[in-house]
């Protein structure tokens, strides 16, 4: 599981490593309201990373990427 906060009011992006896929994710938001959250990674390929966005009310926000190694 990879993890990453970001300020409120911000973008936090939880990259998977080099070479792992995303197969889900999620978020913690404070007390403000989530505007997205959806995985992230080039269009038609497997998912990198987990993104989510709060609106500036918020006190942070902390996205989860579940990872998973590939062999």
């Amino acid at each position: 599981m990879a993890a990453f906060s970001g300020a409120p009011g911000n973008t936090a992006t939880a990259n998977c490593l080099p070479g792992d896929i995303a197969t889900g994710g999620g978020f913690i938001a404070g007390n403000g309201s989530r505007l997205s959250s959806q995985p992230v990674g080039a269009v038609g390929a497997a998912a990198t990373g987990w993104q989510a966005t709060q609106n500036g009310d918020g006190n942070g926000i902390t996205a989860f990427a579940i990872c998973v190694d590939l062999p």
